[in-house]
Parts: C-alpha cells; structure tokens; sequence
C-alpha cells in the first residue's frame, strides 16, 4: 500500500507523465520499494527455516505442550 502511495506520488509529481521521469525520480522509487523487497526477503528466509525445521522435527519444547500430539502417531527419537 505505502509502494504504492509512493509511486503514485512520484508521477503525479510530473504529471503523470512517464517521460518526464528523472534519475532522481528513479532513486526515490527504489527507496520506496526497499522496505517491501526488505520484508519479502524475511519472510522467506523465515518460512526455509520453518519449512527445514519441520523436515527434521525441531519443535519447540512449548510448541509440543500447547499442542500435544495425537495419541495414535508415536513420538520419535
């Protein structure tokens, strides 16, 4: 929402018109943009790592007493 409020002010700020962009239009939309490619790339660094530590059954000690296992699927290890 905020990339997009940036972007839009950045062309209303030469009318709309693409053409009369500037390098200095072009470097204020890369620092718009930054913070949303900054949070994507968390995010999926974030998810690899759960995805991985699911493969090897790394669950936190609270996560197994908030949610206990079904008593029909054996615990390993």
């Amino acid at each position: 929402m905020l990339m997009a409020l940036g972007i839009v002010a950045i062309l209303a700020s030469v009318g709309g018109d693409v053409a009369d962009l500037r390098p200095g239009h072009y470097a204020i939309g890369g620092m718009v943009m930054l913070p949303t490619l900054f949070s994507v790339l968390v995010l999926i660094i974030m998810e690899s790592d759960a995805v991985h530590k699911a493969n090897i059954a790394d669950v936190p000690e609270w996560l197994v007493k908030k949610f206990p296992p079904p008593e029909d699927v054996k615990a390993r290890g």
